[in-house]
Formats: C-alpha cells, structure tokens, sequence
C-alpha cells in the first residue's frame, strides 16, 4: 500500500506542478481520463486483432491509471481508501445478478437489484 500511495504522490507532485491547481482541473482530468480510456480500448482491439501493439497497450494502462489515480488524490482519498472503496465495490458485486452480454460483449448487472441495495 506504501508504495501505490508513494506512487499517488510523485503523479501529484509532478501533476500539481506541470498543470496547476488541482481543483479547478479534476473535471477536465477526468475528461481527459475518458479520453485516455478511448486510447486503452484502441490500442487492445490492436493488440487483441494482430497480437501487436503491446508498448502502446502498456503506455495506455499507465495513462489511465496515473489519471484515475490522480483524480482520486485531488478528491482527497489515499490509496488506503483507493483499495478500500474498490474492496467494497468487489463485494457488493459479487453480491448482483449479472445479465448476459449486449450486442459490445458487455455485461452488466440487474439494475433492479438496487433497490435491495
């Protein structure tokens, strides 16, 4: 855990300084994160369709994870609670109904489960 929050401070260290401060930049940060995550999906049909492209793979993992990272830290959580709020999200998915895929292969849960919730 020491080494992801030390890790959470060096982005933010080197993020405060290159771009400023940080509260009037998490909404475009996260903007921008969306972006970075479009950039992920690209660069994994890539490597998914030819088995090539693994640096950009790489690179884009690391993008996306610096950006959810830093975003979380001007929000004002640790990585303690990075990993906590992502344990309790673990549980309470493993807890949901998951449907079947749509037309993307994407899987969602049952959304009228949340009124048990």
């Amino acid at each position: 855990m020491k080494e992801l929050q030390n890790m959470m401070d060096d982005i933010g260290k080197w993020s405060d300084k290159t771009f400023g401060k940080p509260t009037f930049r998490v909404i475009p940060l996260i903007k921008h994160l969306m972006k970075e995550v479009a950039e992920l999906l690209e660069a994994a049909e890539i490597y998914m369709g030819t088995g090539g492209g693994h640096k950009d793979l790489r690179e884009e993992f690391g993008d996306c994870f610096m950006m959810l990272t830093d975003a979380a830290r001007i929000y004002g959580f640790s990585a303690d609670e990075l990993i906590t709020m992502t344990r309790e999200k673990l549980e309470l998915n493993e807890k949901r109904t998951w449907g079947l895929p749509d037309k993307d292969g994407i899987i969602e849960h049952i959304k009228e489960e949340l009124i048990n919730e």
